[in-house]
């Protein structure tokens, strides 16, 4: 189902950018009974609890600092997916995110009746703290049998990134976003220790989670964000 909507959202984000701009050289100048853009929103990601190994609920708030530009700001709280059907190995997952974007968008200046039909680049910063219990398989006594033996993590993040995207107006104060983007996160995670002969086995393939004997793990990623949101403007 996740895939599904994935691609749903892929092939809508790709129309949006390729729909015309048509009339855009007559809004470049903002007409007197055209009022300039709204100067604050606020937001709810209606994407971000779709992950099963990394659920959660985002909102935020954005700021306007010039008529063709925007500050973004949003916070984040993890939780382990209702279901679990999908990730039956995280036994539990806890975490908070905090996200800081420039918005460009690319012609102004802008107005609340020309915004969406044009695209906009965001440059984001993000920090993620995570800290996850997981139910692993471990050989224990030289091989001489397994066991399950439950483990804690904790994940530090820092990202950097940049999306394009486009709005859809709604009504005159609710609008729906779409982008989509590339990046690259950094992170280190810390593992809880276990008996000294236990050898790890398997966590239901949850290889994010997966044990490191040091206790200790630095790695880099590159990520594909995807944000669709909910937006009130005034």
């Amino acid at each position: 189902m996740i895939l599904k909507l994935s691609r749903l959202f892929f092939c809508l984000w790709v129309c949006l950018l390729l729909t015309p701009l048509s009339g855009q050289e007559a809004d470049e100048v903002v007409a007197d009974d055209n009022p300039p853009f709204y100067d604050n929103a606020i937001r709810a990601s209606l994407i971000s609890w779709l992950d099963p190994s990394t659920a959660s609920a985002r909102i935020g708030f954005d700021h306007r600092i010039s008529n063709r530009s925007l500050l973004k700001y949003e916070v984040g709280y993890y939780y382990r997916f209702p279901s679990g059907e999908s990730s039956p190995g995280l036994l539990d997952l806890n975490g908070f995110s905090g996200h800081t974007s420039l918005r460009l968008w690319t012609a102004g200046p802008l107005s609340r009746s020309n915004a969406g039909t044009k695209n906009f680049f965001d440059f984001s910063l993000m920090y993620r703290y995570l800290d996850a219990e997981i139910a692993g398989d471990f050989n224990r006594d030289n091989f001489s049998f397994s066991q399950r033996i439950n483990y804690s993590v904790t994940e530090n993040s820092l990202g950097l990134s940049v999306s394009v995207g486009r709005v859809i107006i709604l009504s005159n104060h609710l609008w729906l976003e779409l982008s989509m983007g590339v990046g690259g996160i950094v992170s280190a995670q810390n593992f809880s220790e276990i008996p000294g002969d236990a050898s790890f086995i398997t966590n239901e393939g949850l290889n994010r989670w997966r044990y490191r004997r040091d206790q200790e793990r630095a790695f880099a990623t590159l990520t594909l964000p995807l944000g669709f949101s909910l937006l009130y403007y005034w």
